[in-house]
């Protein structure tokens, strides 16, 4: 691919799907308990830095409510990846 085609393999070598992630962790309290938290963005086109996890803190509560059918089943979004860990 290389040889025929050396503008896309540079575009192939400059990006990988995937290979990039921003990991936001986040400490929070439901119904009493406290849980950190991972939320995992996807980076490719590294359009984000570290401060986006700040930038999107205001979702939080929103989107643990989603996943956790308004706080009512914090185990329930694991299958999907959203695993809320107990911490003291």
């Amino acid at each position: 691919m290389f040889k025929s085609s050396p503008g896309m393999g540079r575009a192939y070598n400059r990006y990988s799907h995937g290979d990039h992630h921003l990991n936001c962790t986040y400490r929070l309290a439901i119904n009493g308990v406290n849980y950190e938290y991972d939320r995992i963005i996807g980076n490719t086109g590294r359009i984000y830095d570290e401060s986006h996890c700040e930038k999107i803190t205001a979702e939080m509560p929103e989107h643990v409510r989603s996943i956790t059918k308004q706080c009512t089943d914090i185990e329930g979004g694991a299958y999907y990846g959203f695993v809320f860990k107990r911490v003291k």
